[in-house]
């Protein structure tokens, strides 16, 4: 019987090293990703068939693979791992605990997250790209890229899809134009150090997880400077809608920095742009506004203290204070004319 061909390398035909044997194809690739205890055929392939090629660089791990249907474990996974499909089978699985995420051509790649819980992962003939990478520089390359000083939402915490396009470009596509360089220099890493290729690879990679921190329609006057201030006034309005459906917690700053990435100090220069006042001055407009909404209302009976709390006031006097400022005249005259 001919045998199935494997898919081309992504990159690295010319240094990839061929194992016909499972447990040697695990053993290359526990050396870039740790925690392999098991790699086997799937029980309709007779005979195993893996090319692999590595590049270690100072701060993070690439490899190109092209492997027959397999069967893989892990006991845990203790570096950031990303994977994307190059050609070959739409049908990869990889299970985390309770999460599994079916990849692959035509679905995308997929992120495993470190974790101690059990890896299960599952794949037919497939040629793809695997790398990991350092979460800390990972988040400072995110800081840099959008301008901000506090932590950004990466979303590491779980198993996921990645998805196929970023901005109009397939991902596919977009790593592909690193392939030639890892081919010249595949043997001089140092090399591809110094170009800076670490430091495209992080970037794609900070894209990849959050695509929607950068697909910012731009006009054709649109300047870099341009670029950063809308990207701000868009986290800017998801943290509004955050803080509309949370307005009767104790928010702080330090929770707006949390959720926004921004920190404290750009947070009040971008709302005194975008809204002409502070975060704190625009939650409390939006507890007074909803306040008023209830008390206008016809169909509640609730005191005007539970309407208060239930907005995130938590000293009345001050709320009567505030609220009599606001709209010139009490709350007690407001549900009157309700």
């Amino acid at each position: 019987m001919r045998k199935t061909a494997l898919p081309l390398l992504p990159f690295g035909e010319n240094i990839a090293a061929v194992q016909e044997c499972p447990s040697d194809f695990g053993a290359a690739i526990d050396k870039m990703f740790p925690g392999v205890e098991a790699y086997d055929p799937t029980t309709h392939v007779k005979d195993f068939r893996s090319r692999t090629a590595t590049i270690a660089l100072s701060n993070a791990a690439i490899v190109a693979a092209s492997v027959s249907p397999t069967h893989v474990e892990r006991k845990n996974n203790p570096v950031l791992t990303f994977m994307i499909p190059m050609a070959g089978a739409p049908d990869s699985t990889a299970k985390i605990g309770s999460e599994q995420i079916d990849w692959g051509m035509g679905r995308g790649g997929v992120f495993l997250p470190q974790a101690d819980d059990r890896l299960i992962g599952s794949g037919g003939f497939r040629s793809h790209l695997m790398w990991s990478l350092d979460p800390a520089q990972l988040q400072n390359t995110a800081q840099a890229m959008l301008g901000i000083e506090g932590a950004v939402d990466l979303q590491l915490e779980r198993v996921r899809l990645l998805p196929q396009s970023i901005a109009g470009v397939r991902v596919d596509t977009s790593f592909s134009a690193l392939f030639p360089l890892l081919n010249l220099y595949a043997n001089q890493p140092d090399v591809l150090n110094q170009m800076g290729l670490e430091d495209v690879l992080y970037r794609q990679t900070v894209m990849l997880l959050r695509p929607d921190l950068f697909e910012v329609r731009s006009s054709p006057a649109s300047s870099p400077e341009n670029s950063v201030i809308s990207r701000k006034r868009i986290v800017v309005e998801r943290l509004c809608t955050y803080i509309q459906g949370h307005l009767g917690d104790q928010l702080n700053l330090t929770q707006l920095e949390r959720f926004s990435g921004l920190s404290a100090r750009t947070l009040q220069t971008t709302f005194s742009e975008a809204l002409g006042c502070t975060p704190m001055a625009w939650i409390k407009e939006q507890r007074l506004l909803k306040i008023r909404q209830n008390l206008l209302a016809k169909n509640t009976d609730r005191s005007i203290e539970a309407i208060a709390l239930e907005a995130g006031f938590q000293s009345m006097p001050s709320f009567f204070v505030a609220y009599r400022k606001r709209f010139k005249e009490t709350p007690g005259q407001t549900r009157k004319t309700g």
